[in-house]
């Protein structure tokens, strides 16, 4: 991916804090293209994934991709879980 993205780091397991960082994160970086390193996390929750897939939903309806980087067996079993695998598709092109 080019330098025009936003790129953030998710932790091992998001907190609510963790929460409210990604969502500032998200509404600081509207206008471009995200990537979220998924390369630490342990256990993703609902919260987490339900910001994840909302900021999703929203860039798509922009044209712009948010893509999930590097995720761990354990994201993607969490993601897999919540009925989110869909979201993990862009991560191959990364």
């Amino acid at each position: 991916m080019t330098s025009d993205n936003a790129t953030f780091e998710l932790p091992p397991v998001m907190k609510l804090e963790d929460c409210q960082q990604l969502h500032s994160f998200l509404e600081q970086s509207a206008e471009l293209p995200i990537v979220l390193d998924c390369s630490a996390v342990t256990r993703l929750g609902g919260l987490g994934a339900q910001i994840i897939q909302m900021a999703h939903a929203a860039w798509d309806a922009n044209d712009l991709r948010v893509v999930l980087a590097d995720p761990t067996p354990e994201c993607r079993e969490s993601l897999n879980t919540l009925g989110l695998s869909d979201l993990l598709t862009e991560a191959e092109d990364v």
